[in-house]
């Protein structure tokens, strides 16, 4: 979907809802596992299916739908309280089968923004060696940073092919979690580590780009962006 100050329609033929394919993902993956145990137990299966539950690698989808869609709201709520800002949510990635989750095409430059609704720990561990690494939970989770960042770097090479002078920033945007007392520098490579209300401050930031460029921006990215869902 495309979300714009002052506007209550969508720019662009297809609407996509914040959160939609990774929604879409979690009822495919329930529908295939509830169907495996019931092939397996039969008359057993709603018991099986009552005491065990979901396993995580689908409960993960439903947990990560919820998360964008949070994201999703905050965005929406900020681009209406900035005139011309806008954004787009769960567009495909060009070139690939993933999605973007959100991308906010604002005054103070252009972000691709990727929510993560993790729990535990978020650190950026060897930054002063100048191989910084992204933790969460305890677990090396630098890759995270590596994604956005390619998503980001696909995104600007759409706006290079045309006179849009803007740079694209990569955004981690961590909905939950605890961040670290030591985590001061809170990026990994040019990705920046946000939890929501950095995001905001973030988003207010200077002014960077004029209005015409942001609409411009925007406009080219709304028409190459599909939805993803």
């Amino acid at each position: 979907m495309v979300a714009e100050a002052g506007r209550t329609g969508c720019s662009s033929a297809v609407q996509a809802a914040a959160g939609g394919s990774a929604q879409e993902e979690y009822r495919r993956r329930r529908a295939r596992y509830r169907q495996r145990v019931r092939d397996r137990f039969g008359y057993l299966a709603p018991v099986v299916l009552a005491l065990v539950g979901e396993p995580q690698h689908v409960r993960a989808w439903a947990r990560g739908a919820k998360g964008e869609r949070f994201v999703g709201q905050l965005l929406d709520q900020l681009v209406a309280a900035e005139p011309g800002a806008r954004v787009l949510h769960d567009r495909r990635f060009p070139g690939s089968r993933a999605n973007l989750d959100h991308v906010v095409v604002c005054r103070s430059g252009v972000f691709v923004v990727d929510a993560k609704n993790y729990r535990g720990r978020i650190e950026v561990r060897g930054r002063w060696t100048g191989s910084p690494s992204l933790w969460v939970g305890g677990r090396r989770s630098t890759k995270l940073a590596e994604a956005v960042d390619r998503q980001a770097q696909a995104v600007q090479r759409l706006l290079d092919a045309t006179t849009v002078p803007v740079r694209v920033q990569p955004v981690l945007l961590f909905v939950n979690g605890n961040w670290s007392i030591g985590a001061v520098r809170r990026c990994v490579g040019r990705v920046q580590l946000l939890a929501p209300r950095s995001l905001r401050r973030r988003l207010r930031g200077p002014t960077l780009l004029s209005p015409e460029v942001v609409v411009a921006a925007a406009d080219q990215l709304n028409r190459e962006l599909l939805s993803a869902s």
